[in-house]
């Protein structure tokens, strides 16, 4: 490895609250790096503190306690002026990028963009005044899928030789088998049935929450001994549909909403489950897809945006605006032993495909290249 650059700044303000998928991305990605890379000073800036987080000697963690968006100000300023890093990392903001010719941004949807689903008007808001100035002014740009790099270029014309794709990678833990104390434990401790289908993300519009519950409505009126659903994840914006259906729901005694899931839990939730259930509107990447794929279980989804690039062969595909074909082909899996084995012996395979320490090397590599 080349030791030109000698320092990195990275935006990591995602990590300092719960952990959901941009967030667990940039974790399994510093996990990854801080495991080889022990010369590069690691500046890493954030607004709160990270709790539960110890970093190797090379790596200083930055608290800048000041309201937005004086914060991108500030961290801006301090990166330039002050540490003068050679290359700063955008991991979930455009913010800073639109405005500084030091970055390399990480772009991992165009959601706000592409009209597919309604949208947090806020953050919607913010990416439609940042993005494309970032796009021009970074020196260069990180797509999590081809999906993504595709879009880019349709959409604003961006140079293909400036966009490198680099798939995101899961935490290793995910391949292990989990004991079955383990997954009784965190079974009782989240008030869990026995047998479930598992859906794990923010409840928000274009993860097609009202058509998981509408799909499950039509199953248990098929197959009253079909198992519960499980829909992990905290409660996002725009779920009052979400919420009305249920409660109108026969099965809804059936549908389980444990929030937020510890990330030391989700291994042993997701090997206790007998099927994982995602089928989205729209995804720039699918790492819970990818999680679930590791942990073998029988993946539903939708043959939508990136999703067929992360799944392959080893899931289902649905119609996500079609309750009744979700129903029907998680129906079939269900009573298919055959089906399901085939699925999970696929599963794990396509999983390793998608390497965390790849990943993070071909990040590292691309921060080299364009330091300076």
């Amino acid at each position: 490895m080349s030791e030109s650059v000698k320092k990195i700044g990275i935006d990591v303000r995602v990590l300092a609250g719960k952990r959901t998928g941009k967030a667990n991305h940039l974790h399994y990605l510093l996990t990854a790096l801080f495991s080889f890379d022990t010369k590069t000073q690691y500046v890493l800036y954030t607004k709160d503190d990270l709790q539960g987080y110890t970093f190797p000697s090379n790596v200083t963690v930055k608290k800048i306690k000041i309201p937005m968006p004086f914060w991108h100000v500030f961290c801006w300023f301090d990166f330039t002026f002050r540490e003068k890093v050679d290359i700063f990392l955008a991991t979930t903001s455009y913010i800073i990028p639109s405005f500084s010719k030091q970055c390399v941004i990480v772009v991992h949807d165009l959601v706000s963009f592409l009209n597919i689903t309604t949208h947090d008007k806020k953050a919607e808001w913010i990416e439609k005044m940042t993005l494309k100035s970032a796009l021009k002014k970074s020196r260069h740009i990180i797509s999590v899928s081809k999906n993504t790099k595709e879009d880019l270029i349709k959409l604003f014309s961006v140079p293909d030789k400036k966009i490198t794709v680099i798939h995101e990678g899961i935490d290793p833990v995910f391949y292990e088998p989990v004991f079955v104390g383990e997954i009784e434990k965190v079974r009782t401790q989240y008030e869990l049935p026995k047998e479930y289908l598992l859906f794990v993300s923010t409840l928000e519009p274009r993860k097609n929450i009202l058509n998981i519950l509408k799909s499950y409505e039509q199953l248990k009126q098929e197959n009253p001994n079909a198992p519960d659903l499980v829909m992990a994840g905290k409660k996002g914006w725009g779920t009052d549909d979400f919420y009305l259906y249920l409660k109108t729901m026969k099965s809804t005694d059936a549908v389980h909403l444990p929030g937020h899931i510890d990330a030391n839990d989700l291994p042993a939730l997701y090997q206790g489950a007998c099927l994982y259930l995602f089928p989205v509107l729209y995804e720039g990447f699918g790492l819970t897809v990818l999680e679930a794929l590791a942990s073998g279980l029988p993946v539903v989804t939708s043959h939508v945006s990136s999703i067929p690039e992360i799944a392959g062969s080893a899931a289902r595909y649905v119609d996500p605006k079609k309750p009744e074909d979700i129903a029907d082909t998680v129906e079939q899996i269900l009573k298919d032993g055959m089906v399901s084995s085939e699925l999970s012996a696929k599963a794990t395979k396509q999983a390793s495909q998608f390497d965390v320490n790849v990943m993070a090397q071909k990040t590292r590599e691309v921060l080299e290249e364009y330091a300076f």
